[in-house]
C-alpha cells in the first residue's frame, strides 16, 4: 500500500510472506528516506488510525 501527500512524497507499506510489515518513505524523486519493520501493535494502531478518518 503506498499513500502519497499532496508534496509528492510516498509511505509505502509492504507485507511480506511471512507476515513481516515493513514501511519506508520515499520523497518525491523516489529517494528512499526511511525505512523501519512494524510489528503488530504499530501495525494495528497505523490501521485504527487510517480508518478513523472513514467512519
Amino acid at each position: 500500500m503506498t499513500i502519497t501527500d499532496t508534496r509528492g512524497n510516498n509511505l509505502v507499506f509492504e507485507r511480506w510472506e511471512d507476515g513481516r510489515v515493513s514501511s519506508w518513505s520515499l520523497d518525491r524523486h523516489d529517494r528512499e528516506t526511511f525505512s523501519i519493520s512494524l510489528d503488530e501493535d504499530s501495525r494495528r494502531r497505523i490501521a485504527a488510525f487510517l480508518l478513523d478518518g472513514l467512519s
